[in-house]
């Protein structure tokens, strides 16, 4: 997989989900955990849940924000070249229309995490529908390269923290 740093190596996904209720109605969020994690209870559910408090210690995280091409979901294939957000970790507006945002973090257990955006990537992601998994693959440039594959579960109440 990776190393996005060069001082924290990344061999495998634990867990994948894509969330039901991003910030956004016109973005994808996928969350990739080196540990498991849970969509349900003491996981991912609600909206503003806090749930990154609750992730197990020392679990890289990576976060993968796509905006949509057109008004509506994709239910094809599609790719999305990623970018550093313009302004910054923070950045409230999503993406710009068929691009992506993706950011990593290697939690401690207290928020707020330091999150490093990519500077540059693609993130594929296969045909979806509003409730099923979705395969995807990524490439992604921190300063160090993290990339691989992932079938994401459907967390269908599952928001952003």
């Amino acid at each position: 997989m990776g190393d996005p740093d060069g001082s924290h190596p990344w061999t495998a996904i634990a867990d994948a989900w894509w969330i039901g209720s991003p910030d956004s109605s016109t973005t994808t969020v996928i969350y990739l955990f080196s540990k498991p994690f849970p969509c349900g209870t003491g996981g991912l559910t609600g909206p503003g849940s806090g749930w990154d408090a609750k992730v197990p210690k020392d679990t890289e995280v990576i976060e993968l924000k796509l905006s949509w091409a057109g008004a509506n979901q994709p239910t094809a294939a599609a790719t999305y070249p990623v970018a550093a957000p313009p302004g910054g970790v923070g950045q409230a507006a999503p993406p710009a229309r068929g691009n992506g945002f993706a950011t990593w973090a290697s939690l401690k257990g207290t928020p707020p995490v330091p999150e490093t955006p990519a500077t540059s990537g693609m993130v594929g992601l296969g045909a979806y529908n509003a409730t099923s998994d979705v395969p995807g693959t990524f490439k992604l440039t921190f300063p160090g390269v993290l990339s691989g594959s992932f079938d994401a579960k459907y967390c269908a109440g599952g928001g952003e923290p």
